[in-house]
């Protein structure tokens, strides 16, 4: 997620549109937005961390 979040920056950042950089990665606008929303000031140890805790919160 972090990854492709990262990818449509770079292609942002080559003057393209951010559809185009969407699907060029595979996702809708609507789900860069979202992911932006939840996950966009977040780091790689933090994404790890709150995906941990939410395991332990979800009963098997």
């Amino acid at each position: 997620m972090l990854k492709l979040l990262r990818e449509i920056d770079l292609t942002l950042t080559a003057s393209d549109e951010l559809a185009n950089a969407c699907c060029g990665v595979g996702i809708s606008d609507a789900a860069n937005y979202n992911w932006r929303k939840r996950f966009g000031g977040m780091g790689r140890s933090q994404l790890s961390e709150m995906k941990s805790l939410e395991r332990e919160r979800t009963p098997d």
